[in-house]
């Protein structure tokens, strides 16, 4: 009687996981914006390496804990994170990048590099966890 209450709570808590990721996501890109806008190429892109791993490991962190979650949520998880992180950085940094005149290049880079650090350390953790 208490696993499949264990596991709508385990349902509910990966629901609620990824509305909190995506309007973390959101807001953490209007934070950072300024650096966008005034920072060079390659500190923009360490900074967003670090904040991408750093968040990424709180997203492991918390959703490692959850037992009772499927190969279809860790999946669903993944794209809709990389969607999320994708549209965000994308329409942003073309708004900025119109204003400054970076190449759109920039904007694509930066949001792909974002996005691939924010998940390799939930890739590398449900890698490790499948072996």
């Amino acid at each position: 009687m208490a696993k499949p209450k264990r596991k709508k709570i385990h349902e509910a808590l990966y629901y609620l996981t990824v509305l909190i990721t995506i309007i973390f996501i959101s807001a953490m890109l209007f934070f950072i914006s300024p650096i966008l806008f005034f920072g060079h190429y390659f500190y923009v892109y360490i900074v967003l390496m670090t904040i991408g791993v750093t968040l990424g490991a709180f997203l492991k962190g918390f959703l490692k804990d959850l037992d009772e979650l499927t190969h279809k949520h860790h999946a669903g998880l993944i794209i809709i994170v990389l969607i999320a992180a994708m549209l965000n950085f994308v329409s942003l940094t073309t708004a900025l990048t119109i204003h400054i005149n970076k190449s759109i290049h920039f904007s694509i880079l930066s949001a792909l590099i974002f996005t691939i650090s924010f998940l390799i350390p939930y890739a590398y953790h449900y890698y490790k966890k499948e072996r």
